[in-house]
């Protein structure tokens, strides 16, 4: 017999669900839920405004149901519950009316006990199970004025009404004997997230079988509230789609079912269907990144997991061109899905790291590498790949005066200290070019200004190969045009390129 997996009551939460916030610690926010009706939707911010308005959430549970079923069945339902605040209002005594409340319902709607049915076989066939006809028997106490207590555990749920010395327990079935069952996986990983939490001590961990820690804090009956009863619902439902291999949709509820009770049950088996799914997934629908998104709550701690499945996704995708938005879509939807700033810093950078090695000839190159930086300016690969970017850039750019311009544009857009010999190396090549132009042209003074320049702002001597024999060659080509005109010109020329190419055996040559 498959037994229901009820959930527990975390205190505060009640406020947290009136006002439309997430459970009390955040790991399901109400825009992370989706719904499989339009009714199912209403009827849910309908109980988050105003718990009482409860009935169409207990009935949209299922897909099909549509909205003139609920009205009908709650027109019949409100019937009673008025007839029955008749009778409480002539007795005076509570336990009477909740006698005779007990009798009417029963006998108006339970006929049937299947656990595997949920709240709206109770007004198509009569059928019912604990959890459904303790949902029942609430809504008539809540209608009536009856004080009761939702009373949950891992097998069953009741009321107990007019709580004190002369309570009365509502109790609509016999739960079974037997006891679920549960993989050992399931009671390892339960008990583990009890350690970490600090919800036993290291002393009871070490000193109790996994088997008895999992009985003694699993299967415990404590007190909920009407505010519980939509995710005793969820949750059940959710446990049932997971039985049935449909993750997708257990994953979905029991995301709602964790709404109302941020349960260490429920988050167990949220976080191993969560998990399921993520690693089943092929990404190609966009919205399927927000299992990643509600995986990163569970252990905020544990971000590289959460970055390296990102990456692996994204690395995936851009291997392919036409895939590239297909990666932004992925990327801002986890972003927008994210609330921890220093994730999302961690998510950001990946993802530009990985475009702009996969996308290295796209326009959007700079953007990608440079958002990059932004976040981590010296991590050694965003270093790598962004001088390789301005290398390629300034390489591709013949004219040296607009060399020039191009890298104070660069300069002053991306300060960076790594990248600062990169821009001093093309701009000493683009003075030294500009001026070989110039003497080649015959105009020595102009090729000064140049070589000025140069020795201005250019260290001495020379370590690049390239940037070596350019000097070697305009210096030689200035030295051999004063030669013929002012040799003592010419020498000075010769021990200023000496400077910057101190072994030069071709410049000494010029006045030896």
């Amino acid at each position: 017999m498959k037994k229901l997996l009820l959930l527990l009551f975390f205190s505060g939460t009640a406020c947290a669900i009136l006002n439309g916030q997430p459970s009390s610690d955040s790991l399901v926010f109400y825009r992370d839920l989706s719904f499989h009706s339009d009714l199912e939707r209403s009827a849910f911010i309908a109980f988050l405004s105003e718990h009482r308005k409860a009935f169409p959430l207990f009935m949209a549970i299922e897909p099909e149901v549509q909205e003139e079923e609920v009205m009908e069945a709650e027109l019949g339902f409100q019937s009673i519950v008025d007839e029955l605040r008749a009778v409480a209002l002539a007795s005076k005594k509570v336990n009477k009316t909740i006698k005779t409340a007990y009798g009417r319902i029963h006998q108006t709607y339970l006929r049937k006990y299947d656990e595997l049915q949920f709240f709206p076989a109770l007004f198509k066939q009569g059928v019912y199970n604990c959890a459904s006809a303790s949902m029942l028997y609430a809504l008539a106490f809540e209608g009536i004025g009856v004080p009761y207590k939702v009373m949950v555990s891992s097998s069953h749920v009741y009321l107990v009404a007019n709580p004190g010395e002369k309570s009365v327990v509502i109790e609509t079935t016999n739960p079974s004997l037997e006891k679920a069952i549960f993989s050992g996986e399931f009671k390892a990983q339960y008990v583990n997230y009890l350690r970490q939490s600090k919800q036993i001590s290291e002393a009871e961990y070490k000193g109790k079988s996994t088997e008895e820690i999992f009985e003694e804090n699993y299967n415990a009956v404590r007190e909920g509230t009407f505010l519980n009863l939509p995710g005793i619902q969820y949750y059940n439902k959710g446990y049932e789609k997971i039985q049935e291999n449909e993750l997708e949709e257990a994953f979905a509820l029991l995301q709602k079912a964790y709404f109302f009770f941020p349960d260490n049950r429920v988050k167990v088996l949220l976080h191993n269907t969560c998990l399921a799914l993520i690693e089943r997934s092929d990404f190609r629908d966009v919205e399927e990144i927000d299992y990643l998104s509600q995986y990163a709550r569970f252990d905020p701690g544990n971000q590289d997991f959460i970055v390296g499945v990102f990456g692996n996704i994204i690395q995936h995708f851009a291997q392919y061109t036409d895939q590239e938005e297909h990666c932004r879509l992925l990327h801002d939807r986890l972003q927008s899905h994210l609330d921890d700033p220093r994730l999302c810093d961690e998510i950001r950078f990946s993802y530009n790291l990985r475009m702009s090695v996969n996308y290295s000839n796209s326009k959007r190159r700079e953007d990608y590498i440079t958002s990059a930086l932004a976040i981590k300016d010296n991590h050694r690969d965003a270093n790598l790949l962004f001088e390789y970017h301005v290398r390629n850039k300034l390489s591709e750019i013949s004219q040296y005066p607009a060399l020039l311009d191009s890298i104070r544009i660069l300069e002053e857009k991306y300060p960076y200290p790594f990248i600062q010999s990169v821009y001093d190396s093309y701009r000493s090549m683009a003075w030294l070019r500009i001026a070989e132009e110039e003497i080649d042209n015959q105009r020595p003074k102009a090729c000064e200004q140049y070589l000025a320049e140069f020795e201005e702002r250019s260290p001495r001597p020379i370590q690049d190969e390239a940037l070596y024999w350019t000097a070697e060659r305009v210096y030689r080509k200035l030295a051999v045009h004063y030669y013929y005109r002012n040799r003592s010109l010419a020498k000075k020329t010769v021990d200023r390129g000496l400077q910057f190419v101190p072994e030069s055996a071709a410049l000494k040559s010029v006045t030896h």
